[in-house]
């Protein structure tokens, strides 16, 4: 994706409780065969004034991501398989993923750095349990399921 891409995505975010939401076109790369948007938590609690804007730092990892998304998206794919490696139940996982987004916390940037960010992967049939896969920069560092 080019940097006149990126911007335009960038400039128009949806406001929710905790920051912003960006929503990047199917044709841009889905994460089994679902839209994949960013979030940007710009605050751990929701409160009843719009949610503070999304800073140059946020907004230029965001741009490092959208850049490599085609490899991210490859890279997230393969540790979610190798993390349900195993289970009985790994082939039917793929149907029932909702939400995948790009999540990049303001308040984990400024405990673990700003090249923090982490890919969720959400499950239709639980609200709570999701697939973390974390990244510094564009290396994985690790992967977690909870809740």
């Amino acid at each position: 994706m080019n940097k006149a891409i990126i911007n335009q995505l960038l400039a128009s975010p949806t406001m929710d409780p905790y920051g912003w939401i960006v929503a990047i076109p199917a044709e841009r790369g889905t994460l089994f065969d679902q839209q994949v948007t960013i979030h940007f938590e710009t605050r751990s609690l929701p409160a009843k004034k719009p949610p503070p804007a999304i800073s140059e730092e946020e907004r230029e990892l965001a741009g490092l991501v959208l850049a490599n998304l085609p490899d991210l998206l490859a890279e997230v794919t393969r540790r979610f398989d190798a993390y349900n490696k195993g289970n009985k139940h790994a082939a039917q996982l793929r149907a029932t993923v909702r939400n995948p987004h790009i999540w990049i916390s303001r308040e984990i940037q400024e405990d673990e750095g700003p090249s923090r960010w982490f890919f969720v992967i959400g499950f239709a049939e639980s609200e709570d349990y999701a697939i973390d896969v974390e990244f510094e920069g564009l290396e994985c560092i690790d992967v977690a399921g909870g809740d």
